[in-house]
């Protein structure tokens, strides 16, 4: 809403509600009796501190002949110890957030490790992974075991048994060291964060 300086004495704020009681919503067209009143220069707020300060907009002064908007920085506290107490509210904010940022990042690292070690293959294929491995253990154990899927799979490739079974251990041997070896990065980078607080 726009503020004006009555000449004749200086006074201020009027609004456009108060020089036109018929206004009902503030126009940016509105102008006043310019002999009688001013609308002062904007002038830039000052540069604060927004966690214990701020700006108040207070009478306009005269600068090489013109009105000029004013500001005033007051504080928003009325004690050193509410003070003290929004700063360190307010570091300590800064501080989950850059930390919160950071273990973001290190997630985003880690998911793009699983995708390139993944790299390749389908979502419904990697589904299939646990079960191709717990029959491929079962059958190492136990030659006779039930391997459903193994034995649906071989049926279509033609592989030998013992040679599918062998390249499902060997896949699912590379593949947690490949995953452990990401996981580890990304739990060391977390602990390490930690440890550099």
């Amino acid at each position: 809403m726009k503020k004006f300086l009555r000449l004749i004495d200086e006074q201020w704020p009027f609004t456009e509600a108060d020089l036109d009681p018929l206004m009902k919503i503030p126009s940016r067209h509105f102008k006043p009796n310019e002999t009688e009143y001013v609308e002062p220069r904007q002038w830039a707020k000052p540069v604060l501190n927004e966690v214990i300060e701020e700006a108040v907009e207070v009478k306009p002064v005269l600068i090489d002949g013109v009105w000029t908007q004013q500001w005033a920085v007051v504080p928003l506290y009325s004690t050193q110890a509410e003070t003290d107490a929004a700063q360190a509210a307010h570091i300590a904010d800064l501080a989950a957030k850059a930390t919160q940022a950071a273990i973001d990042a290190i997630e985003a690292t880690f998911s793009e490790s699983v995708k390139a070690i993944t790299a390749g293959y389908s979502e419904d294929e990697i589904k299939t992974w646990d079960k191709q491995l717990s029959e491929a253990t079962a059958f190492t154990a136990n030659s006779t075991a039930s391997t459903p899927f193994l034995d649906s799979l071989r049926g279509v490739t033609g592989n030998v048994k013992a040679d599918l079974v062998g390249k499902v251990l060997a896949n699912a041997n590379s593949y947690s060291a490949a995953l452990g070896t990401a996981l580890g990065k990304k739990q060391k980078a977390i602990k390490d964060l930690g440890a550099a607080k």
